[in-house]
């Protein structure tokens, strides 16, 4: 094969014109150099073979179709076979590589060398064919090794990811479950043949269903003495026993540092039979032999979610293995004497956890299990916390929870947040001094935001904050308030002048987060819409059809009133997103000339402003829109080209 270092490194053109004027030597030390980078560049070349494509549809264009259709690329993949140490692929290519090395290992003759290569001949000779066919087991005939190319056996990888039975997460196949056994087993053989080398191992859509298809796995991960990442998924519908969790993670190697079971835990341990009976192919290994060491070095470990909730003693049995854990993906647990129980465990066992993140709550969306877990860790040590579809029904216990680590805390990510009172998020950003990212994303926004009252209460703590992403409630109605129709505030209520006062104590707190990159203000506001069922019915209005008063408008005495000027100071803001949209404002909150210049000299780093709704496109050459971008927009986009004013939804992570 012509590989793509020969490709560039070989170029006859050049030699031909450059010859003429080069000596005999000369010639000599072209031809030495090139062989030496070839010889340097050729394995790392090879060093990983990546034929996962990210629409996993197998086309003449993806990598593993053309490798397929070459045979000089099969050839490269032989001779350069002992160079790869990283895969990615997909089913068919597993099953097809297989194959290729059934094959190899059936017509090859036995080679006699020596040194390295002779010692490698004889380990191959010992490798056992039929455990790889897996015959008498609905395994692989000779019939399936027609057009294969043989292919040796890996036997140095260091890391191994692929789909087992489908090509996509949770693609149920018309095949039966028994026709993709065999491909499993046969994978373990390989997996068994690096048990010395092999570092990460990522197994996607694994029928986790088959008993024998556990146990197999468990024998091999058991064997895999330098694995330190394990990543599992499992083949639709993607469930997994309590038993076959226990029986993973129990034949886990000690030198396991990252532990990621995906699947959801499913209680039907009648039907499922662990142990191996007469007739099964294994039945002669006898039983798994469990691990009973703890896991000394695991320090990531996200265990399978369940809909029914986990009993203490399979999650308890876990934790009790993990003395240096740092981050746990949090189960949820059947009731509060099973969250009592964890907890207590994780504060005997895990003394060092530093993150919590609780993705699917089911029986927890409480937080009762997670709060109980934060107050069985020391003190001031937690970094990270993810709560999803969180009810705020304990506010004083999630407060007294988050002040326990406030000099610690980092990054606090509720997500689908239900309903959470503004003393929380007060607690936030007042105490949580090493606060780097809070992100709020809200199911009822009105229901879960922080009031102007409790943002201005206090001094804010949080100054070291790089993405703050939260709903405000700054008027009742989310709307411009009244009075900035009267700059001249002659008209003004004493209401009136305590509220823009506190909407200027407000911004200026925000202009003192000077390590801001992403500020995502959302105005929260509802309206009442009583319906014959539900006289008390409210209607939640979307921020983007909010505003935040004064935030865009630069102060002009008896003309305009405004806050701009306390934003100067974030000369770090990446992103300005949230209730800004100019065709939601009022005349009194847009901005102008005087704004654009504001904004072509202050900052700096701003790539993206939420001025126009999400998903505007703009017209085509020649096109004409109804809804054209304003001339103020249009002369901010002149004075700041690389300006994006629609931006994308993004992670909002500058952690």
């Amino acid at each position: 094969m012509t590989t793509a270092c020969e490709s560039f490194f070989i170029l006859p053109e050049l030699v031909a014109l450059v010859t003429p004027h080069l000596s005999r030597q000369d010639i000599v030390h072209v031809i030495r150099t090139n062989r030496r980078l070839h010889a340097i560049c050729t394995p790392l070349l090879w060093h990983s073979i990546h034929l996962l494509d990210e629409n996993y549809v197998d086309t003449p264009s993806t990598a593993q179709a053309r490798l397929l259709a070459s045979p000089e690329g099969l050839q490269g993949l032989y001779n350069n076979i002992d160079a790869v140490r990283e895969v990615n692929w997909k089913a068919d290519f597993s099953w097809y590589y297989l194959h290729a090395v059934l094959t190899y290992l059936t017509s090859s003759p036995s080679r006699s060398s020596t040194g390295q290569d002779s010692q490698e001949d004889m380990e191959q000779d010992t490798i056992s064919t039929d455990e790889l066919a897996h015959l008498g087991h609905g395994g692989m005939g000779t019939r399936d090794l027609v057009n294969i190319v043989p292919l040796p056996p890996l036997r140095r990888l260091t890391m191994y990811r692929a789909f087992i039975c489908t090509d996509v997460y949770g693609c149920t196949s018309s095949l039966p479950r028994t026709y993709y056994r065999p491909h499993q087993h046969q994978t373990f053989w390989l997996l068994r043949l690096n048990c010395s080398t092999l570092v990460h191992l990522e197994l996607l859509t694994l029928d986790l269903n088959s008993a024998p298809v556990v146990r197999d796995l468990c024998r091999t991960l058991s064997r895999l003495q330098h694995l330190k990442t394990f990543l599992l998924h499992g083949l639709a519908p993607d469930e997994i026993t309590t038993r076959a969790m226990e029986a993973i993670f129990f034949s886990c190697p000690a030198s396991l540092e990252e532990l990621y079971v995906h699947p959801i835990v499913e209680d039907r341990e009648a039907t499922f039979r662990l142990e191996p009976s007469e007739g099964d192919w294994d039945f002669g290994q006898g039983h798994l032999d469990p691990r009973r060491e703890p896991l000394q070095r695991l320090r990531i470990l996200e265990i399978p979610s369940s809909y029914s909730g986990y009993q203490a003693p399979l999650p308890c049995s876990i934790l009790e293995h993990c003395p240096t854990l740092e981050s746990l993906l949090v189960p949820s647990l059947r009731d509060l004497a099973a969250s009592a129980r964890v907890a207590e465990t994780i504060g005997g066992h895990c003394t060092h956890i530093t993150s919590l993140v609780v993705p699917q709550p089911y029986r927890d969306n409480k937080g009762v299990t997670v709060m109980s877990i934060m107050e069985a860790i020391p003190g001031q040590q937690l970094t990270t916390f993810e709560l999803f579809a969180y009810l705020d029904y304990f506010p004083d216990r999630m407060m007294a929870a988050w002040t326990r680590h406030s000099e610690t805390l980092q990054r606090i990510k509720l997500d689908n947040c239900r309903t959470l009172a503004s003393a929380v998020l007060r607690t936030a950003i007042m105490n949580c001094k090493a606060l780097e990212i809070l992100e709020l994303t809200e199911f009822y926004s009105s229901m879960c935001c922080l009031t102007l009252e409790d943002a201005t209460m206090d001094k804010w703590a949080c100054t070291r904050i790089r993405t703050l992403n939260i709903p405000v409630k700054l008027t009742p109605n989310g709307k411009s308030p009244l009075y900035l129709t009267d700059p001249s505030k002659e008209w003004w209520s004493k209401a009136d002048h305590a509220h823009w006062e506190m909407l200027g104590k407000f911004y200026s707190q925000i202009g003192l987060l000077t390590e801001l990159r992403v500020l995502d203000l959302r105005s929260a506001a509802s309206i009442h819409v009583p319906t014959e069922d539900h006289p008390n019915h409210t209607q939640e209005i979307t921020f983007e059809e909010n505003c935040l008063p004064g935030i865009l408008v630069l102060e002009d005495p008896s003309k305009r009133l405004g806050y701009l000027s306390k934003l100067a100071g974030l000369t770090k803001l990446q992103e300005l997103r949230g209730s800004i949209v100019w065709k939601h404002m009022a005349d009194e909150e847009r901005m102008g000339k005087q704004e654009v210049d504001w904004f072509a000299e202050h900052l700096p780093a701003l790539t993206a402003a939420h001025f126009l709704p999400n998903g505007y496109k703009y017209p085509e050459e020649g096109e004409t829109k109804e809804e054209e971008v304003p001339w103020v927009l249009q002369l901010l986009q002149t004075r700041r080209p690389g300006l994006v004013l629609s931006p994308p939804l993004s992670d909002n992570d500058y952690l």
